[in-house]
């Protein structure tokens, strides 16, 4: 019954085996509070038996589970002191660290002498985005 699978696949929130993208789990977080707010750290973990991307915005922690697309925790976590220094905005930060690296599973912000840099970590490696958009010390 082949067509059985195509009615699953099509059903699936995110697809059959499949699993969110680093943005669409930070736009899924962002409307679940209902506010633009940048990420400052996002990573994909394993919590609690679920594989979640861990989104940081604002002075939030939200887990959204990387399969369903469903918010599953959400505390209070203050955001560190050099997310409001300039830095790369999180989209073009991942656009130019997933062309480095392939499919992100971390980009966490961190702090710089002349703002912030973002730490990418994908399966290719490791690599800093600089202030400037500079991608820098990339490791395999």
């Amino acid at each position: 019954m082949p067509w059985a699978w195509l009615l699953l696949l099509a059903l699936a929130p995110v697809g059959l085996g499949a699993r969110l993208e680093m943005p669409q789990a930070v736009r899924l977080a962002q409307a679940y509070l209902g506010q633009a707010l940048e990420p400052h750290k996002v990573e994909l973990k394993r919590k609690e038996g679920t594989l979640v991307w861990e989104v940081r915005l604002g002075d939030w922690e939200v887990w959204v589970e990387a399969q369903r697309g469903q918010v599953s925790y959400l505390r209070a976590k203050k955001a560190p002191p050099h997310a409001a220094r300039p830095h790369l905005p999180f989209l073009q930060a991942w656009q130019r660290a997933e062309e480095a690296l392939g499919p992100l599973e971390k980009l966490e912000l961190k702090p710089h002498p002349q703002g912030a840099y973002w730490e990418a970590r994908g399966p290719r490696g490791k690599a800093y985005l600089l202030p400037d958009g500079r991608l820098v010390d990339r490791k395999p």
